[in-house]
């Protein structure tokens, strides 16, 4: 069955989610837009590292909800919520089986067909293994909310095994990764065991984080001044850093490092890397790099297509500044979704001159356990510790009133602090 609309949005994370807000509010009635996404609900993925380490007294299986059904609410925003008052978006959830370029379709695995004018393919990103065996077998991965819960049930069990004396302390995980996302993980982790063994007035410490980083400092792209803070901030939380340790296997709960090393833990949290779905490659006509992700033109569109764009974590876009890769942020692929609206207007609209995306990432906030934040903000100003976590409070609200009504954002806010804010 064919259906038709001017504009279809494949994904409803960060960028799909905006682009479909601002092409309603610049073209109304205009425009027909369809969002189509997996699940029925938006993640809200800066907190997800809060979900694997929300702290929970005791661990009782019989009074246990298995899918932790309060947690997923924390972080994932109904559609229904989010496009309630655009009229001319609609949103089916739907797995995306092919996609043609040339013949403009759509096709769901339900086998509905659906048509459009314009494309825009802002669809998340998977797991990067980058080949190496034992990462998808005996890895946890840290990229969707089934992996949060994944972790923080089996955290919770290992802490309540320490605390049954069913198990000698400490719990000893290893992050594969210094990025954005282990660095946020770890932080929470330690300060989320910690909370667990004063409730329960323990003695010895109860985890044990170590980071593995393959290159030679953690967090890369940023300033040396902010990364002195991170890793002040991590070692005094109990981190061990680790650079240059390039993982060449995992073997259960084992990992050999380049060079012959051999690390255990009871634990393996992968957080190395990210590479775009595999719906990608198989898209005829779209060309891709070495991570599977659609190269881009300044103004966003897929090279070599004029009404297909691409956005967030499924393009390789290019910092002409610097000649490396824009990196992997939410409100980057928000900055890009917001260019994304503007040229489809000035398409329809039968300009020839489209926007071009410039790339602005050097504001950040990243939290490191309990009430404490490293926030880098315009004009090379960084603020460190609870103020930071008040500016990094206040930018998840800012968000929240950006896709919801007022009340419903104050509600989200509220019951993330509710449920996170014991990690202190």
């Amino acid at each position: 069955m064919k259906k038709y609309s001017g504009v279809i949005i494949l994904g409803g994370g960060f960028g799909g989610v905006r682009v479909a807000q601002e092409l309603s509010k610049k073209l109304g009635s205009a425009v027909q837009i369809t969002v189509i996404d997996k699940k029925n609900h938006h993640l809200f993925y800066p907190a997800l590292y809060e979900v694997a380490s929300a702290y929970i007294d005791k661990y009782n299986p019989q009074k246990h909800d298995p899918y932790d059904s309060e947690l997923r609410n924390s972080v994932s925003i109904p559609f229904s919520d989010i496009f309630s008052k655009y009229k001319n978006v609609d949103f089916i959830q739907a797995e995306v089986a092919s996609v043609n370029l040339r013949a403009k379709e759509v096709c769901l695995e339900s086998d509905n067909v659906i048509n459009f004018k314009y494309l825009v393919i802002a669809m998340g990103s998977e797991v990067a293994t980058f080949d190496i065996p034992g990462v998808e077998e005996y890895a946890y991965s840290f990229r969707t909310i089934n992996d949060a819960i994944l972790i923080h049930q089996r955290l919770n069990e290992l802490h309540n095994e320490i605390y049954k004396g069913k198990k000698s302390s400490p719990i000893k995980v290893i992050i594969g990764g210094g990025g954005f996302t282990g660095v946020e993980l770890a932080g929470e982790l330690l300060s989320s065991s910690n909370v667990f063994k004063k409730m329960n007035k323990l003695k010895d410490k109860c985890i044990e984080i170590t980071m593995l980083e393959a290159s030679d400092k953690i967090m890369g792209p940023i300033s040396k001044t902010a990364r002195k803070q991170i890793e002040k901030r991590l070692k005094r939380l109990g981190v061990i850093i680790k650079t240059n340790k390039v993982i060449e296997k995992i073997d259960g709960n084992s990992l050999e490092i380049k060079g012959g090393e051999i690390m255990v833990a009871d634990m393996i949290i992968w957080t190395a890397g990210i590479k775009g779905p595999a719906l990608l490659s198989r898209i005829d006509g779209l060309r891709l790099d070495n991570k599977d992700r659609a190269k881009v033109e300044k103004n966003m569109q897929a090279v070599g297509e004029d009404c297909i764009y691409v956005i967030g974590d499924n393009a390789i876009s290019i910092d002409q500044k610097t000649g490396t890769p824009v990196p992997a942020l939410g409100y980057v692929a928000s900055d890009q979704a917001k260019v994304v609206a503007q040229n489809i207007g000035r398409q329809m609209r039968g300009e020839k001159t489209l926007k071009n995306y410039k790339p602005n990432y050097s504001t950040w906030v990243i939290p490191i356990g309990g009430k404490f934040a490293v926030a880098h903000l315009p004009f090379k100003i960084i603020v460190v510790g609870f103020f930071g976590w008040v500016i990094r409070v206040l930018v998840n609200l800012r968000y929240f009133i950006s896709i919801m009504s007022l009340l419903n954002a104050f509600r989200l806010l509220f019951k993330e602090t509710r449920l996170f804010i014991k990690n202190d």
